[in-house]
C-alpha cells in the first residue's frame, strides 16, 4: 500500500490491471484499507465487481456504503487528500486490533456484501 498527501488530480485515479489508485479526503483505519484492497482484488478475479471502474468500487469498500454518491460525500473528491494505491498480491495480513464500533460495522458490511 502506498499512501501520501496530494492535491486532487483525477489523472492519478485509476486501475492498471495490477494496482488501483484513489484520492480520498480522510484515511480510514488501516484495517479497513487492507480489507478494501483484498476484497476488491478478489471481486475482480471472480468477475463479481459491482461497478465497472475498480477505483470507484474502492470508494464503496472504504466506506461500507452501497451507493457511490454517499461514498463520495464521505471521503471522495477532495481538493487535497491522500493518494492511496494498493496492488494485487500485496501481503496485507499482519494482525490489527479493531478499536471502534464504526470500524467493525464497515468491515462487516463489506464481508456480507461480498458473500
Amino acid at each position: 500500500m502506498l499512501i501520501k498527501r496530494t492535491k486532487f488530480d483525477s489523472s492519478l485515479i485509476g486501475y492498471d490491471g495490477e494496482c488501483v489508485t484513489q484520492i480520498i479526503r480522510e484515511l480510514p483505519e488501516e484495517i479497513i484499507l487492507r480489507q478494501a484492497c483484498s476484497l476488491l482484488f478478489r471481486r475482480i478475479e471472480e468477475g463479481k465487481t459491482i461497478l465497472r471502474n475498480p477505483a470507484l468500487e474502492l470508494l464503496l469498500l472504504l466506506t461500507g456504503e452501497r451507493e457511490l454518491s454517499r461514498a463520495k460525500k464521505l471521503i471522495g473528491t477532495p481538493d487535497e487528500g491522500y493518494l492511496f494505491t494498493c496492488c494485487k498480491g500485496e501481503v496485507l495480513d499482519s494482525p490489527t486490533e479493531i478499536k471502534r464500533k464504526e470500524t467493525r460495522i464497515v468491515l462487516t458490511r463489506n464481508v456480507v456484501e461480498t458473500l
